[in-house]
């Protein structure tokens, strides 16, 4: 059981740990399949990746949703698979 600063005590912590990680990578190679597929022909935009990224999440969680897919382009970035442009452009590498 693990205790956090907020929010309720959680009794399988590993299970939840691994559970987030799970989707977190699910997530990133959705984007990144979004990139490729989206930006083959040349460079793609956030608002473009975001709708499809994220085309079941509500529109009014978009914003946030917006912060989550620049985190993974820029670490995707940051490893080397995608490339990003002044503006929110992005292709793969």
């Amino acid at each position: 059981m693990a205790g956090a600063r907020h929010g309720f005590l959680i009794d399988e912590p590993h299970a939840v740990v691994n559970k987030t990680i799970a989707h977190r990578l699910a997530r990133e190679a959705k984007v990144l399949a979004a990139v490729r597929a989206l930006g083959a022909s040349g460079l793609v935009d956030e608002p473009t990746l975001l709708a499809e990224v994220y085309a079941e999440t509500p529109k009014p969680l978009h914003a946030v949703a917006l912060r989550s897919l620049r985190a993974h382009l820029l670490k995707l970035r940051d490893e080397g698979v995608v490339g990003g442009e002044a503006g929110g452009l992005w292709r793969v590498r």
